[in-house]
């Protein structure tokens, strides 16, 4: 299952590695590498 999410990832961003073309997926990404980084990801 990880391995087909990286091949999805990976063609995602090929195509927009900026992912401007997918705002809802940035805005997703940029909240979950924050509670990541926060900590908060690990204890909820």
């Amino acid at each position: 299952m990880l391995e087909i999410a990286r091949e999805a990832a990976e063609k995602v961003i090929e195509k927009d590695e900026t992912l401007l073309r997918w705002p809802a997926l940035k805005v997703e990404l940029d909240y979950r590498y924050n509670k990541l980084m926060g900590g908060a990801i690990l204890t909820e």
